[in-house]
């Protein structure tokens, strides 16, 4: 499929022209590298789905279920077609700023759209029995706003699930390493360039503080019950950590590796030099193969299913 009317290049990456948010790249490699991420968190997490996923998706009928993935991305590891292949009688739908690419054996009960889901879900109000966002932050200018849309587009007793990243990065002790983006370049470098890649986030308009509010938004929101959440502290540099298997630390430091060059365009573009970039970049690749202590990115889960008896104020759809 030819992506180039989505697309410009930046920095050697082709990038979204669609959004002025969302800045990583949209091209083959990063296609691979989300692949690649979306094996690590089956291992990272235990699981593809929450528990509660099979009884709201349970139907003899082909197309009453359906299910909506938000900031699917574009590869064959993407979310929605492990959802078409589990549920074959489900209708899944994938919405990107970019349209799904045809892979060989791709389910035929998945279906690509694109749209920038800054301007709302009003043509998608009642019609989703599951309704699944992960990591898309980066892209959404108001999350808060998102996360009511996701709410109308959800039917009574469906089922929403939301992971965020919080754009922090934290020690052995889960504690956060502050570190400041002035004066010289300096460890540790996860933690340094993790951070630049938060404040091009905001600056871009992306909502970077999602995962921090995620629990409160729903917890406090009348139309949900049965509301779970948890983190995952992704070891972004492994360091000694050992709580998971050799399979998981592998695709971890595959992605990490591929993650340093998916920012180029937003640090750069952001006015960051080649050498700094460099600089940072080559750095973190020594820290993840030799350094002993691990950084932690937090991966913030909220699942919840939508009241049976939850009906929508008139006056907030109209």
């Amino acid at each position: 499929m030819d992506l180039t009317s989505y697309t410009s290049n930046l920095y050697g990456r082709a990038v979204n022209t669609r959004s002025d948010a969302y800045g990583f790249p949209v091209d083959e490699e990063e296609m691979q590298r989300l692949q690649s991420q979306h094996y690590m968190f089956i291992l990272l997490t235990g699981g593809k789905y929450p528990p509660e996923i099979k009884k709201v998706l349970e139907s003899s009928t082909h197309g009453e279920k359906r299910v909506l993935d938000i900031g699917c991305g574009n590869g064959d590891g993407c979310r929605i077609r492990d959802v078409a292949r589990d549920f074959p009688l489900t209708e899944c739908v994938a919405m990107d700023l970019i349209p799904l690419i045809n892979t060989p054996g791709q389910p035929l009960n998945v279906t690509s759209e694109v749209h920038d889901a800054n301007l709302g879900l009003q043509h998608y109000y009642g019609r989703f029995d599951v309704v699944h966002c992960r990591l898309i932050s980066s892209g959404v200018k108001d999350y808060r706003y998102l996360f009511e849309e996701i709410g109308r587009a959800l039917r009574p007793g469906g089922l929403v699930e939301f992971a965020e990243v919080d754009w922090y990065t934290y020690d052995r002790h889960f504690r956060r390493i502050d570190v400041s983006l002035d004066g010289a370049i300096s460890p540790p470098y996860w933690a340094r360039f993790f951070a630049h890649v938060r404040s091009a986030i905001k600056h871009s308009g992306g909502d970077s503080d999602a995962a921090t509010y995620l629990w409160q938004w729903v917890s406090r929101h009348p139309a949900f019950e049965r509301i779970n959440s948890r983190d995952v502290w992704l070891p972004a540099i492994p360091g000694d950590d050992q709580q998971y298997s050799a399979a998981a630390y592998e695709l971890m430091k595959k992605d990490v590796q591929a993650f340093l060059r998916s920012g180029e365009p937003m640090l750069r573009g952001g006015g960051m030099s080649e050498e700094d970039f460099e600089n940072i970049r080559e750095n973190t690749l020594r820290e993840l193969h030799e350094s002993t202590e691990p950084q932690y990115t937090r991966l913030h889960c909220v699942w919840a299913l939508k009241r049976a008896d939850y009906v929508t104020p008139t006056q907030e759809i109209n």
